[in-house]
């Protein structure tokens, strides 16, 4: 699966999609980190991945799309679209 990991997701998890067989793109520690949510999901848009991410506000703009919203272990909940 072609997956797209926000800056905000630890790179255990980056590390171990890509175990599993996965094509992880992630942009931390890139000219594209930091990059605003449109511009990120105009990215994964183009390139046909899965968005993974922690960032709530992002939720909102793209419910009817390709999203996993993780939240923080804290209160365990998780929501994909």
């Amino acid at each position: 699966m072609k997956i797209f990991v926000d800056e905000n997701i630890p790179l255990m998890t980056v590390r171990a999609l890509r175990e599993m067989g996965h094509d992880v793109r992630d942009i931390r520690g890139t000219a594209d980190e930091g990059m605003t949510d449109d511009a990120l999901w105009e990215l994964v848009e183009r390139e046909g991945r899965l968005l993974i991410t922690t960032a709530r506000r992002i939720r909102s703009s793209v419910i009817s799309h390709t999203l996993c919203y993780v939240t923080p272990r804290l209160n365990k909940r998780r929501y994909c679209n």
